[in-house]
C-alpha cells in the first residue's frame, strides 16, 4: 500500500510540475524540483532498505546525499533563535553562517531514519 501511495504521489506531482511553476511565484522552479528529488529519493531509499535490508550505516549515509539538494536551494535565515537561559548569555539569536546547513541536516537524517523505524516497528 506504501509503494502504491508513492508511485501515485510522484505521478501526479511530476505531472503538475509545470503547472505549478507557472502559476507559483513565491517558490522558483529549483526549489520545487529540489524537493521533489529529495521526497523522491526518500521513498527510493525506504524502498531499497525493504527489499535490500540495508544496513543501518548505509541509512546514516545515503540520507546525506538525498536532503542535499534541497539544502543547496536554502536562501533562507542563518540564525536560531535561543530560549531564555542562553538568550542571556548569547543573545536573542546565534548566527551559523554555513554550519546551519549541517544543523538543518541532521533533524533530515533523524526524521527519515525515524519514519523507517516506525515503520518497521509497526510492521508497515
Amino acid at each position: 500500500f506504501g509503494f502504491a501511495a508513492a508511485v501515485a504521489f510522484s505521478v501526479v506531482t511530476i505531472a503538475l510540475t509545470p503547472l505549478l511553476s507557472a502559476h507559483n511565484t513565491t517558490a522558483p522552479l529549483a526549489t520545487h524540483l529540489a524537493t521533489l528529488v529529495t521526497v523522491l529519493g526518500t521513498i527510493l531509499l525506504g524502498f531499497a532498505d525493504d527489499m535490500l535490508e540495508l544496513p543501518w550505516r548505509y541509512k546514516l549515509i545515503f540520507p546525506l546525499f538525498i536532503i542535499t539538494p534541497l539544502l543547496s536551494v536554502y536562501t533562507g535565515p542563518t540564525h536560531i533563535t535561543l530560549i531564555a537561559p542562553f538568550s542571556s548569555l548569547l543573545g536573542p539569536t546565534l548566527p551559523l553562517g554555513p554550519l546551519y546547513l549541517l544543523y538543518a541536516l541532521l533533524p533530515g537524517i533523524y526524521n527519515t531514519n525515524t519514519i523507517n523505524i516506525f515503520a518497521g516497528i509497526n510492521g508497515l
